[in-house]
C-alpha cells in the first residue's frame, strides 16, 4: 500500500497475522516535505485494532527517511478511546508507533488509549514515541534495534510542543534492547510531566539504560538495567522519583545523576531496594555503582537508598566506590550493603559527610593485604571507615 490509511469513529480493524506494507520509493503527498504514517487515527473515537497486524515499513526501499520518513501508525490529536492488540512493527523510516500532536497549535490532546502486545523492530527514530498524551496504558510492549538516523530510542516520553500534556501513563512489562540512543527515555521540556509508572523494565545494550529529565511522579517498581554504556542517567531537574531496580555490568556508572549543570533542584528520590553491582566494565575501578552530583545553587536533596546494596562480587571486580556524592547532594539517607568506599567528596578533596548523609547499619567491605610475617611477629595496620560519625559503633569481622 501507499500510507495514510486513515481510520474512521467506530470501526476496528481486524488484523487476523495480516502485513501492511509500505510500498517501494513512497512520496509526500500534495508536494509535502514529510511522509504520512501508513496508518493514521486522526479526529477518531471509539475505534483500534484487533486481533495481530503486521505493520513493514519496508525501509531499506525508501528515499524519506528520519524525520521525513514514514511511522508505522500514529494516533494524533482529538482520538480518544483507541484499543490496539497485537501489533507487529518492523523496518519502520521513522517511528514505529507514535502517539501525540501533529499540530504545534493543538490542545485536543490523544486520551484513553490501551495498546497491548506491542513488538517494534528496527525503526530508525524511537520503537514506540510518546509526546502528548492523557491516561495512556500498555501491556507488554518490546522495543528493539532502533536507530540509524538522529536519534534512536526504545520508548521515548518526551513532548515536542511547549504546551504539551503528559499525564497519566502506565506501563506492565518494557523490554528494551539494542537501541543506538536510549532503551527508556521521559525527557520533559517542564515538570508538568508526571504521574508515569512502569511495574516493570527490561532494559539491556543500549547506550543509556533509563534516562531521566524534567519529570515528576515517575515511579519504576521492577526490572533490570545491564549491559549498557550508562545504567540509569539523569542530569537533574527531576521531583519524586521512585526507583527499584537491579542495575548491573553496565559499561560505566550504575546510576549517575549528575546535576551540575541543573538549572533545577531535583528532590525526593528513592532508589530504596535496589541492587548496584558489577558495573564499570569497560574501565575497572573507574566508575561507582551510585554517583549523585549537584551544583551550588540547584542541588540534589532528600535521596533515600534504604536496604540497597551496592557491591561488586566478581573474581575481577570493576565496580569502583559503591556510592559517591559531592557537597551539593545532601539529606541523604542510606541503609544496606556497599562494597568499596564510601565517599562524600567536597571540592576541596576531604571527605566529610557530618550533618548532610546519614548511614544507617551500613556493611563496609575491604579488602587487606598483609605483608609477610615472620612467625611469632605482629604487624598492625589501620583502616579508614570514612563516613563513620563521631560516637558511632564500628564492628570489624572477617568476611
Amino acid at each position: 500500500i501507499a500510507y495514510n490509511l486513515a481510520m474512521k469513529n467506530n470501526v476496528y480493524l481486524q488484523g487476523n497475522n495480516s502485513t501492511l506494507k509500505l510500498i517501494n520509493n513512497a512520496i509526500p503527498i500534495n508536494g509535502g516535505i514529510y511522509l504520512a504514517p501508513l496508518l493514521k487515527f486522526l479526529n477518531v473515537s471509539n475505534s483500534g485494532i484487533l486481533g495481530t497486524l503486521n505493520i513493514d515499513g519496508n525501509k531499506s526501499h525508501q528515499t524519506y527517511l528520519d524525520d521525513y520518513g514514514s511511522s508505522g501508525i500514529s494516533i494524533q490529536e482529538s482520538s480518544y478511546n483507541i484499543f490496539i492488540d497485537s501489533l507487529n512493527i518492523k523496518n519502520c523510516s521513522q517511528d514505529g508507533l507514535y502517539i501525540g500532536v501533529a499540530s504545534n497549535s493543538s490542545i485536543n490532546f490523544p486520551a484513553n488509549i490501551y495498546v497491548k502486545n506491542l513488538i517494534v523492530d528496527t525503526s530508525i527514530r524511537t520503537g514506540l514515541g510518546i509526546t502528548s498524551g492523557i491516561q495512556l496504558s500498555f501491556d507488554n510492549v518490546s522495543t528493539t534495534n532502533c536507530g540509524g538516523g538522529l536519534i534512536g530510542h526504545g520508548v521515548s516520553i518526551e513532548p515536542n510542543i511547549s504546551d504539551a500534556i503528559l499525564h497519566d501513563i502506565k506501563f506492565n512489562n518494557i523490554f528494551t534492547s539494542n537501541n543506538t540512543h536510549n532503551g527508556l527515555q521521559v525527557f520533559g521540556k517542564s515538570f508538568d510531566q508526571k504521574n508515569i509508572t512502569i511495574k516493570t523494565i527490561q532494559s539491556t545494550n543500549n547506550n543509556v539504560g533509563i534516562l531521566l529529565e524534567f519529570s515528576s511522579f515517575i515511579t519504576i517498581l521492577s526490572g533490570s538495567v545491564n549491559n549498557n554504556v550508562l545504567g540509569v542517567y539523569s542530569p537533574g531537574n527531576l521531583r519524586n522519583i521512585r526507583i527499584c531496580l537491579d542495575i548491573y555490568k553496565n559499561n560505566t556508572f550504575g546510576i549517575n545523576f549528575d546535576s551540575s549543570s541543573a538549572t533545577q533542584t531535583t528532590q525526593v528520590i528513592d532508589l530504596s531496594e535496589s541492587n548496584v553491582f558489577n558495573n564499570s566494565t569497560i574501565s575497572s575501578g573507574t566508575y561507582p555503582g551510585v554517583q549523585l552530583n549537584g551544583n551550588n545553587l540547584y542541588n540534589i536533596s532528600y535521596v533515600t537508598m534504604n536496604n540497597c546494596n551496592f557491591y561488586d562480587n566478581q573474581n575481577v571486580p570493576t565496580q569502583g566506590f559503591g556510592f559517591t556524592s559531592n557537597l551539593y547532594a545532601n539529606n541523604i539517607q542510606f541503609s544496606g550493603n556497599l562494597y568499596g568506599n564510601v565517599i562524600a567528596n567536597y571540592n576541596s578533596g576531604n571527605y566529610d559527610i557530618k550533618n548532610f548523609v546519614e548511614f544507617n547499619k551500613v556493611q563496609l567491605y575491604r579488602t587487606i593485604n598483609f605483608p609477610t610475617i615472620n612467625a611469632n611477629s605482629t604487624y598492625e595496620i589501620t583502616l579508614i571507615v570514612t563516613g563513620a560519625k563521631l560516637g558511632a559503633s564500628v564492628i570489624s569481622t572477617p568476611y
